[in-house]
């Protein structure tokens, strides 16, 4: 039976992953402390799988390509969580 073994919540500062100095250092440094403390958190707990519920802003789909629900799936994510939306058609 599977287990959750942490649950973790974030806020953002908007463009903080493609602007970083967008933000004041201040901020940035709180940030950048609470997703350190997620990465341990994580690295700690050995999950088998990961979860994330996420919006993308349009991002990387626009209202041509607008999925209410878009599921990704792979052994990988890097960047923005919604990276690599390629939602068929």
């Amino acid at each position: 039976m599977a287990q959750i073994v942490a649950g973790i919540a974030t806020s953002h500062v908007p463009l903080m992953a493609t602007h970083p100095q967008s933000a004041n250092e201040e901020q940035r440094g709180r940030v950048m402390a609470g997703l350190a403390d997620a990465r341990e958190i994580i690295a700690a707990s050995r999950p088998d799988a990961i979860v994330i519920f996420s919006t993308d802003h349009f991002d990387r789909c626009f209202y041509d390509n607008l999925p209410a629900f878009l599921v990704g799936i792979g052994e990988v994510s890097e960047g923005p969580s919604t990276n690599g939306c390629v939602y068929p058609r």
